[in-house]
């Protein structure tokens, strides 16, 4: 276990930032609503969005998708931290593949607000 005790703080907090990405898109999908905060751009209003159902069910397997990873790369990561039962290549791995899916995300999600905000560049 050559991890630090930062490193399963940053593990719980991805884990809890997973949980409640799985949270708000099961919401959004039930009840067809755009939540703001940390999934929309800074200073995109939820309701002026042109096409709510269009931009749902564009984002919704990409929303879910980053929520699980970002879940099971906390677990992972507090597996690690906490067991020993990955190697430390293995968490790097990790924590590589849950930042490239972070960036993948915010970058669909700005384009997604382009085309259903109709928001020119």
């Amino acid at each position: 276990m050559g991890t630090s005790s930062v490193s399963g703080i940053f593990d719980v907090l991805i884990t809890i930032f997973g949980g409640y990405i799985l949270y708000t898109w099961f919401q959004m999908k039930t009840t067809r609503e755009i939540r703001g905060g940390m999934f929309l751009p800074q200073g995109i209003d939820p309701e002026k969005c042109l096409d709510k159902d269009g931009y749902i069910n564009h984002v919704s397997p990409r929303f879910m998708l980053l929520g699980i990873i970002c879940l099971l790369s906390g677990l992972l990561g507090l597996a690690v931290d906490y067991m020993g039962i990955l190697s430390e290549n293995a968490y790097l791995v990790i924590t590589l593949l849950f930042l490239i899916i972070l960036v993948w995300y915010g970058i669909t999600v700005k384009k997604a607000v382009e085309k259903y905000w109709g928001l020119k560049k």
